[in-house]
């Protein structure tokens, strides 16, 4: 929780900030809040470190004479204080305008040109769905100054920044009886898939003239952002084909007739993907950017991405930097290499996922330098899955249990997901699991969730959540927070099928997969 921070010689005002960025520099913006002892004052959203700078201390003018050196050393122990490493020389080069940071850094580019990236893309392995954007910078030089050199680096990452689209781009195109060629043209908006890593997209037409069309082509313009893992149109028989343009593949479905009123649609699952901006710095003119787009494969309990990069050129980079940006919906477990300073950075962006920034210097020619993150929905203490499968041996449900840290002081939050693979039961399934005796259910969510609580022979919590078993292929779960002063117990849970009488026949042939992991 951040907190307001009084100005050094009052104690009736106060200043707050809250940053959106845990990395400090000066593209890091945030609000910031003016208090007295009675509440806000005012508060203003800032674009970048300098406004902030700038609104501290026109915040701090209006009551005391501000002095730059104690502002800044203020400023740099605020940000201390809620984890953000600062710059006191940065910032009091800030609040003294420094002519540098005044020079338009747009006249130092000279000219930027499309590069071909096919044989980058052979050497990065990349797939037939897939491409490589790429890009050289010719600049005048690189500044001297470390701080005016990091700010044209930031800018060329900003500017060459893939930003995913919330629409797709479909075009259509029909031929009438008289020989007439008709086109349309709409965007058509992302949908959410079964879990937060998927998407769907449903495209199509329906034939709104009065007679039979023919001759019909649909092209859904697909951004490179996003794997295609399944694709259909209906009941019919046809595949598309596939043409890859510069920041979209089109996905090009022809099909012969459509009658009157009749209706084609096609669905589309798609899957995020990491996107990556890499700035290669050749010599101190020229500057490459590439674009790259990376799959997320589900590994086990947890999913991962193996991100290959290899230096093509046939000269040593003085200077290499990879922007890695994780969809919001995960969260890190474990990058390899570990992403610590001065190498690396997790840089977590409100309401825009993280970005792991990596750093190199003095790239050989062929070197290789792959990164791979094993990321979740969410981070954990301990996970576990039980495969449950009939007599005959076939999967019939997947029930997956997540312990997770609590925002509280104290406690801790249970999830268990229950997935019917091909299960055609009518009986309720119950999920058992032990607790420490001294630990207290204290939510839940749905909260008419159906939960009992019992003690054991051993003194421990037995908590059953039962619940009817959701439709085939579909997936049911419940959240339970608990309170306590001690360890969860990091055990596997017990799944039953109809009476809790029953033989639990279904755990002898189950599969069961734990591990203990540590919670970021």
């Amino acid at each position: 929780m951040v907190e307001q921070k009084a100005i050094w010689g009052s104690t009736r005002y106060f200043i707050k900030i809250e940053p959106y960025t845990n990395v400090f520099g000066t593209s890091m913006s945030g609000i910031v809040s003016f208090y007295d002892t009675h509440g806000l004052i005012n508060e203003k959203e800032c674009r970048n470190l300098l406004e902030i700078v700038d609104t501290v201390n026109e915040f701090w003018s209006t009551i005391l004479a501000s002095h730059e050196t104690r502002v800044a050393r203020w400023i740099e122990e605020y940000l201390l204080g809620i984890g953000i490493a600062g710059d006191y020389n940065l910032l009091l080069r800030l609040l003294r305008s420094d002519d540098l940071f005044a020079q338009d850094l747009d006249d130092i580019i000279k000219e930027t040109r499309k590069v071909d990236t096919v044989e980058i893309e052979k050497a990065f392995e990349i797939g037939e769905d897939n491409k490589i954007l790429g890009h050289e910078i010719t600049i005048t030089r690189l500044p001297e100054d470390e701080y005016l050199r990091n700010e044209l680096l930031q800018k060329l990452i900003e500017d060459n920044k893939y930003h995913v689209p919330s629409k797709v781009k479909s075009r259509c195109q029909y031929k009438l009886a008289n020989g007439e060629i008709k086109t349309t043209e709409r965007e058509i908006p992302f949908g959410i898939g079964e879990t937060l890593k998927d998407v769907t997209l449903i495209s199509g037409l329906k034939n709104k003239e009065k007679e039979a069309i023919t001759e019909v082509e649909i092209i859904d313009e697909m951004p490179y952002c996003f794997a295609i893992e399944n694709m259909e149109i209906g009941n019919l028989e046809i595949q598309p084909n596939k043409d890859k343009k510069e920041n979209v593949i089109e996905i090009i479905w022809e099909i012969p007739e459509v009658q009157p009123n009749q209706e084609v649609e096609i669905s589309y699952k798609l899957s995020k993907r990491i996107n990556r901006t890499i700035l290669e710095i050749i010599e101190n003119e020229v500057i490459a950017v590439l674009n790259t787009f990376e799959d997320i494969s589900l590994s086990g309990l947890e999913f991962s991405s193996s991100i290959k990069y290899i230096n093509i050129h046939n000269r040593q980079l003085h200077e290499l930097l990879i922007i890695d940006e994780i969809p919001p919906e995960f969260t890190i477990l474990k990058t390899n290499p570990e992403a610590l300073p001065p190498n690396a950075v997790i840089e977590n962006v409100k309401l825009k996922g993280t970005n792991v920034r990596w750093r190199h210097k003095n790239v050989a020619a062929n070197q290789d330098l792959d990164k791979i993150y094993n990321i979740d929905y969410f981070p954990y203490l301990f996970r576990g899955k039980k495969i449950i499968q009939n007599k005959e041996g076939r999967t019939i449900f997947k029930v997956a249990k997540f312990i997770k840290s609590s925002e509280r002081d104290m406690g801790y939050s249970i999830l268990y997901i229950i997935k019917n693979i091909q299960g055609n039961v009518e009986e309720f399934i119950s999920v058992a699991d032990k607790f420490p005796a001294s630990h207290a259910v204290v939510g839940k969510e749905p909260e008419d969730s159906q939960i009992m609580e019992q003690i054991d022979g051993s003194g421990d919590k037995i908590i059953t959540w039962i619940v009817e078993p959701p439709p085939i292929s579909k997936v049911t779960s419940v959240e339970i927070k608990v309170a306590g002063d001690t360890s969860p117990i990091f055990e596997m849970f017990q799944v039953f099928i109809g009476d809790k009488k029953e033989i639990k026949v279904l755990e002898k042939v189950s599969s069961i997969s734990r591990e203990l992991v540590k919670s970021p």
